[in-house]
This record gives C-alpha cells, structure tokens and sequence, in this order.
C-alpha cells in the first residue's frame, strides 16, 4: 500500500516526539508499505536516506505556512486529497486532528489535542485564542464526521471526544497508546543542567512546557502547603517556549515565598530525560487534562514513583503505579508527596511501575504492529 501521512501539525512536544519515533519503527518493519509525509521543514528528516528506508518520501512545508491559517486550510481540504489521489495513495493518515474533510480514500484521523474537547479550559484562554481553537475544533469535528477511523492515544481521551461531541460517538473509534522506549532516554544530561542537581534535599521533578490547563496554579499551592513540612527543590522543564507561563509562574512563587524552591531547567533533549527522571526522588504530575502523558510513562520506566492530581487519564496511565489527589486540595497533595517520599511507600510505587507498563504494552515495536494493522485494515 502506499500511504499518505499527514503531519503538518507536528512542530514539537509530544507530537514531534510521536512523529520521529513512528518514522523510526516504520523503517525498521515497512511490511512492504510505502509511505508519502506531509511535513513542516523543521521537523522532518533531510532525507528518507537518513532512515535508511528507501520506502519513505518526504514532502516538506514551510514552517510559517503550516500553523493554523487559511493556507493551511487550503492544504488540508483541497491539496491533500487531490495529491493522493494523483499518487494514488490508497490511506490518508492524518496524525494532528485536523485532516481533509473529504477524502478520495480512506481516512484515519488522529486526535491527540484534548484542549479542543474541554470548554471549561477553552473558556478561560484570551479571546483571540478562543476563536482560534473554536475554529479547529469545527474542523477536527467535520474531519472525524466523515473519517472511517478516529485513532486517541488513551481511553479516556476516546471518551473525552465522544461526551463533548456526540455527533461522532458512533463512529469507529481506536485506542493506541504511543509508544515509548526508555532506552532512547540514556544520553548524558548536559553539564549545565547536571550542576542544578548539586542541591542538599529532596528533589521534585514537573516535565512539562507552558498551558492553562497544566496546573501549575494547583501546584504552587500544593508547594506552599509541601514547604511547611519538607525543605525541596521543584525542578520543572517550562522554559523560554511558554514565555508568559514562565514568567506569570516566576512572579507568583516570588509572591508565595517559592522562589528558592524552583529551578526553571528549560527544555531538555528527549534523550537526556533519562538523566532527569534518575536524579529525583519523585515526580509531581498537577495537568489537568491530557490526551495521554508521555511523562508518566517515562517517568514509571525510569523507576521514578508519580503524583499526580486524579484524573482519569492519569489513572489510565499509571494505574496503582502512582497516588493520587484531588488537585484542588493542596493539602491533600502535599500529603501525598510526603508519603511518596517515605521508603516504604517509595518502594512500593516502584515496584507496581513494570506490571503496569507491560498492561500497557506501549513499546514502539507494538505500536507499529497495531498501527500498520489498523491502517491494512482500512485500505
């Protein structure tokens, strides 16, 4: 078969990481496939060469040409079907939400943006921002209406989607969860991240980037209730990217008397996460709303016990491999840390970490079989 994937809305987190590792698995096993990506300029591989996979064809997009606008409306609605059906492409794939509505071939849509399904977070963001993500919702609703497979990395986000827009809850819905490898994570951290480490105390990590609904208004009272107790560092990957997140969370630890307890890492090379995750004690899980959490995967892979705010993705994930809290309760989540921080429940968060990743069973080898079965399933 030759298949269409439809990335433009990759550019970085998650997404960037999900596309490169798919890439990756899909050379190792092509099952005979071919493969054309859609694709910003900055994300993918200057060549199919470099995967040493001749079954691969990238055709690249300007970075400024592939957010959301009416050029990238035109690409998604009209470019992208009439190319696969000039290349006969015999699947359309499409990995970010929001595909061309009618396709000449099957289409499998992607939906991974939770934000997009949750109006209580889309009322509190700035009102451009707000018609902005309107407007994608209405696309990625129109493009699941008329999709043969709606793909969600978790269950919970399948539900999600299905409550806030039943027009599509009868629809075929898959759940794949994205694949992770802790071995991709073993490159040395960088000399002027690891000095951040020569800390005396327990050392708490929060791996994320800037949004409203990552918690971290929850978490800096979580913090202020935990320092009454613990003396601690917060290490956390928000960096430069969120400038206004990073910023608006600086002044109010200033504010709350936390300026000393948290250290702004910035982002870190996925392959040096490893380095993060073992080197402190617990980590700190306060989003609100996730499609899936890469995060926590990792973080169980790396032997390091989670907290997080009970939702019920976190609880999807992590299953008895983390405690959880209410996340409005900041006393209850300080509690909890202080009991993830006592040995013997240290232990025990580490020990339910392996069972609860193979019922996952979320290795990039296995994502790459469902993946390429669901597709052949389709065609």
């Amino acid at each position: 078969m030759r298949i269409l994937i439809h990335a433009l809305g990759v550019s970085m987190g998650g997404a960037k990481r999900h596309l490169t590792n798919l890439l990756k698995t899909l050379a190792v096993d092509s099952r005979g496939h071919s493969f054309v990506v859609f694709g910003r300029e900055s994300v993918l591989p200057q060549s199919a060469t470099s995967l040493e996979n001749a079954a691969f064809e990238f055709v690249k997009f300007s970075d400024a040409g592939s957010g959301f606008s009416l050029g990238r409306l035109k690409t998604d609605v009209f470019d992208t079907p009439r190319f696969a059906k000039q290349h006969a492409c015999d699947v359309i794939v499409s990995l970010t939400n929001n595909g061309p509505i009618f396709s000449p071939v099957p289409h499998v849509v992607f939906q991974r943006n939770a934000l997009l399904f949750a109006p209580e977070y889309l009322a509190d963001l700035p009102r451009s921002q707000q018609h902005k993500m309107k407007m994608q919702r209405r696309l990625a609703v129109e493009t699941m209406k008329r999709a043969r497979v709606i793909v969600t990395p978790s269950r919970s986000m399948a539900d999600l989607v299905k409550t806030d827009c039943p027009e599509v809850a009868g629809k075929q819905f898959q759940v794949l969860y994205h694949g992770s490898s802790v071995a991709a994570l073993n490159e040395p951290l960088s000399e002027k991240v690891a000095v951040l480490f020569e800390r005396p105390g327990p050392k708490l990590l929060y791996p994320t980037h800037g949004a409203i609904h990552k918690g971290f208004d929850d978490l800096l009272r979580l913090l202020v209730e935990l320092k009454k107790q613990l003396d601690f560092t917060l290490y956390t990957t928000l960096g430069e990217e969120s400038a206004d997140v990073l910023e608006s969370v600086r002044s109010q630890a200033k504010e709350l008397g936390l300026e000393r307890n948290l250290v702004f890492t910035g982002q870190i090379p996925q392959g040096q996460m490893g380095g993060l995750y073992r080197r402190c004690d617990a980590m700190i899980y306060p989003s609100l709303l996730e499609s899936f959490g890469y995060s926590m995967v990792e973080a169980m892979g790396c032997g390091l016990p989670i907290v997080a705010a009970d939702t019920a993705v976190n609880r999807e994930i992590c299953g008895a491999a983390a405690k959880y809290y209410a996340a409005i309760d900041a006393v209850a989540g300080a509690r909890s840390l202080l009991a993830a921080l006592e040995k013997e429940e240290n232990q025990r968060l580490k020990a339910e970490a392996p069972a609860q990743l193979s019922a996952l069973n979320c290795s990039w080898d296995a994502y790459r079989e469902s993946f390429l079965k669901l597709i052949e399933a389709v065609a």
